[in-house]
């Protein structure tokens, strides 16, 4: 069974995630405009194997890098950014987690767009593909944060409540919006954002 699984997600679950992974980042490199396209990784070369899955990915590397941020210039270029890649690339994240973001020389940068979506994707049309999108809907701690949060009253906004268990723009909005307060939970990046818990 162990070695099953290994295979399965050694020949399957992980090169159809870096191939997504792969496709997503040419196409927020065809649909951003600078100065957001620096903002996010570019692919600089692939391999492709015999089925047409991605083996090996070359990417230039976003770096924490250049001056600290103020907090609430840290909220505003996140945002902005995220607009970006929902409004004119198209593309939804779904790991928005404090990991996942840099602090680049051009500002705030997303990087992991592996289980990231196009907007209005029909994951539906490829068993495998919704099998694993929805298994990530009932397990990432952004899907649990979200079911907690709703069911506890602090998320009182139908739009994101929506989002709950579906590849939607609102599960992006919400959980940036909890990076917001938590900037300083990051190791890698406390050095980058100034953060003050007295100020407004």
């Amino acid at each position: 069974t162990l070695q099953k699984r290994a295979r399965k997600f050694t020949e399957k679950i992980f090169p159809t995630f870096l191939t997504r992974e792969a496709a997503i980042l040419m196409i927020l490199q065809e649909h951003l405009p600078a100065p957001y396209d620096k903002r996010v990784p570019r692919v600089i070369d692939l391999e492709k194997d015999d089925r047409g899955f991605v083996r090996k990915l070359k990417m230039n590397w976003l770096r924490n890098a250049g001056a600290p941020l103020p907090q609430i210039e840290f909220a505003r270029q996140s945002a902005d950014l995220l607009r970006a890649i929902h409004d004119i690339a198209g593309v939804i994240h779904l790991d928005l987690r404090l990991d996942n973001f840099v602090i680049t020389q051009n500002g705030v940068g997303f990087v992991d767009f592996g289980s990231s979506v196009r907007v209005n994707e029909n994951i539906a049309d490829n068993p495998l593909l919704h099998n694993l999108f929805d298994e990530l809907m009932r397990t990432s701690q952004i899907q649990q944060m979200l079911s907690k949060m709703t069911k506890s009253g602090e998320v009182t906004s139908a739009v994101i409540s929506r989002g709950y268990q579906k590849a939607d723009k609102a599960v992006d909005l919400f959980y940036l919006a909890l990076q917001f307060n938590s900037t300083h939970a990051n190791p890698d990046l406390a050095s980058f954002i100034l953060y003050d818990p007295q100020s407004e």
